[in-house]
């Protein structure tokens, strides 16, 4: 027993023993290959590939990333030559982040322009509210997407160049282009590899896809296919963001939004079928517009008008997104154009003051109007004097003026008398009559005297009713100022607040103290009733100019309102459209045709015409004014001095009356 104890007892140490020395031979071994790999790493080449990308070509297929290459030169040659005006936006979605790490990379690298790129949000509205806060950049997009349906929830009623790069298959990419979402976005290219199996070592071709808009009058869209990208290059060469809308909307039914701001849109009566006919400057505009693009017109008046102005219902109304476009004689401003939307502007119009005067001959200056006051002046204090001088040559003193006060009253008569050519008077103490020789000399001057006198104001009054000077009319600021006119302005639709940052100090001065008025003809109350104070009224120079044209007559005192002159504030006006609009470059392309080559001129001129023409088509009615005026005061001056030498004759000769 003690035996077979001691034999087991060897038999283990000697396994201990073998198993520390296979051990340790082992880990030398190891220790070896370790220092002979060392050493032979550091002797090995620069250039020579790593054992990682030794194992990557031996067990992983590099023909898997050829399409890539060539989607990744595909993609380039697009920013070169669509995409280089702006920086570029380029999202992708989760899937495309962790599969197509590699290829992104790639990409990212070698664009060849500046680029903003991102991982697309699980907060979809992340992304819009980033673009709106960067509204002054202007942005293009690459959008990498496992489906190409996912756009929808991503991009929105944009009108930038759009590349989307999907996976999704043709008939995918199809229904999508046919779908009232991608109708939102006008400059849009789809890149999908193409469906059919391609054979080994062979490159997959990619399709280019974009869709045609407003193909019936219900505003359908309709898949296209471009052309294909295979062996780095097109199948065929065309432009990729070809223009879109070139045969118009196919008589799809466009809602307009209008409210009444005369010449722009004028409201009639309604016709026999009970709905209210418009007219007026944009309103034509736009029919032209839908005889050149194919679309019909359906005008809806916005709501509000009263409350808010004609502009911001109109605004309003377009905010609500059921309208396609609004009309009222809009002006171009900025916080319009960044929160209501696009416009584009077709005339010009600026802020004017119309105040109370008239440009007809007034009556008492056709009488006092050959002369200037300080000639009347002189010549009245030279009578005045001579009185005093005949008096006191032919008394030698002047005491008799103070004793005979009728002794002034015969000199005015006697003055009067040779002005008007009279020179003879049978009073028993006329001057002609005395028997100094120094009265008779200073009675024939004063005759000469009157006679030059008498001549300059006959040929002054022939070329002041041949051609007459009209009265000073308020054409400037200063002019405001300096007759103390209280000022008046609409108290809705931009005006309160258009001013309030004006650095110029006469306009601060002027817009001091500002009297806001409701409408239009409650400033014009007020400018023809002002009592103590002369009042002006700012406002549109082609509506005041509307209003008063169109009811000018004899009768009403608006005959004596005058526009001014001075352009106190420029303005642009333009036709009102969505942010987005897919149909914004159309409208501005046909406005800009129609004002370059004079269309607009006419619109004007035809609607001038129509709102100044009498029925019988006798002269205007302003222009009857004018004449009645002139003729009138010319009228009044020859029958006040036959008036005045009547009286004359009276006092001298009554016992022949």
């Amino acid at each position: 027993m003690r035996l077979l104890l001691s034999i087991l007892s060897l038999n283990m140490k000697l396994i201990v023993v073998f198993s520390y020395c296979f051990v340790f031979t082992v880990c030398q071994t190891i220790y070896e290959d370790d220092k002979q790999r060392v050493n032979k790493r550091a002797l090995q080449k620069s250039h020579e590939k790593s054992r990682v990308e030794k194992l990557s070509n031996a067990f992983l297929q590099n023909d898997l990333y050829e399409d890539d290459k060539s989607l990744i030169q595909l993609l380039n040659i697009i920013a070169k030559n669509y995409l280089s005006g702006c920086a570029t936006l380029i999202l992708y979605d989760n899937y495309t982040e962790i599969e197509s790490y590699r290829f992104l990379n790639h990409f990212l690298k070698g664009y060849p322009i500046a680029f903003i790129h991102g991982r697309i949000h699980i907060n979809k509205n992340f992304l819009n509210n980033w673009i709106n806060r960067n509204k002054d950049t202007c942005l293009t997009f690459i959008i990498f997407l496992k489906d190409v349906m996912e756009t929808r929830k991503i991009i929105n009623k944009r009108n930038e160049r759009i590349v989307v790069v999907t996976q999704s298959s043709q008939w995918r990419v199809q229904e999508f282009l046919a779908s009232e979402y991608s109708q939102n976005i006008v400059n849009l290219l789809i890149i999908a590899k193409s469906d059919k199996t391609s054979q080994i070592k062979s490159e997959s071709p990619y399709i280019l896809y974009t869709h045609k808009l407003f193909m019936d009058a219900l505003g359908s869209s309709q898949p296209d296919v471009i052309t294909s990208w295979s062996d780095d290059h097109f199948s065929r060469n065309v432009t990729l963001f070809q223009p879109k809308l070139k045969l118009g909307f196919s008589g799809h039914r466009f809602i307009i939004a209008v409210a009444s701001q005369p010449p722009f849109v004028l409201k009639k009566k309604r016709n026999e079928y009970d709905e209210i006919e418009y007219d007026g400057i944009e309103i034509q505009l736009i029919g032209l517009l839908s005889q050149m693009y194919n679309f019909s017109t359906d005008f809806k008046e916005s709501s509000d008008i009263r409350t808010l102005g004609s502009a911001d219902a109109v605004i309003k109304s377009l905010k609500t997104g059921n309208v396609n476009l609004g009309i009222s004689g809009i002006f171009l401003t900025e916080d319009r154009y960044y929160n209501a939307g696009i416009i584009h502007w077709h005339s010009e119009d600026c802020a004017s003051f119309i105040s109370l005067a008239s440009t007809a001959l007034p009556r008492y200056r056709a009488i006092m109007g050959p002369f200037r006051w300080t000639v009347w002046l002189s010549l009245t204090l030279t009578y005045l004097g001579a009185v005093f001088l005949f008096s006191y040559s032919d008394k030698m003193t002047l005491n008799h003026l103070i004793r005979n006060p009728e002794e002034i009253e015969n000199m005015f008569w006697y003055v009067f008398g040779t002005f008007t050519n009279c020179f003879t008077f049978d009073g028993k103490k006329s001057w002609t009559k005395a028997d100094k020789n120094t009265t008779k000399l200073l009675v024939g001057v004063y005759w000469l005297f009157t006679i030059i006198i008498t001549a300059c104001y006959t040929g002054s009054i022939i070329a002041f009713v041949t051609l007459p000077v009209f009265p000073t009319v308020i054409n400037t600021i200063q002019q405001l100022l300096a007759g103390r006119f209280q000022i008046g302005m609409l108290d809705k639709g931009g005006w309160p607040y258009w001013f309030v940052n004006v650095t110029d100090k006469t306009s601060q001065k002027l817009l001091k103290k500002v009297d806001y008025v409701p409408d239009i003809e409650s400033g014009l109350k007020n400018v023809t009733k002002a009592f103590f104070w002369p009042y002006a009224l700012l406002a549109s120079r082609e509506e005041l100019s509307y209003i008063v044209k169109s009811n000018f007559s004899i009768e009403s005192k608006k005959a004596l309102l005058h526009i001014s002159q001075q352009c106190f504030v420029p303005f642009k006006v333009g036709v009102l459209l969505p942010k987005y609009s897919v149909y914004s470059d159309v409208i501005q392309d046909g406005i800009q045709k129609i004002v370059q080559s004079g269309l607009m001129t006419k619109i004007k001129n035809d609607v001038e015409w129509n709102m100044l023409r009498s029925a019988t088509g006798k002269l205007l009615a302003f222009i009857q004014l004018l004449m009645w005026q002139n003729f009138s005061s010319w009228y009044l001056k020859f029958s006040h001095e036959s008036k005045l030498l009547c009286i004359q004759q009276l006092a001298h000769h009554p016992a022949s009356y």
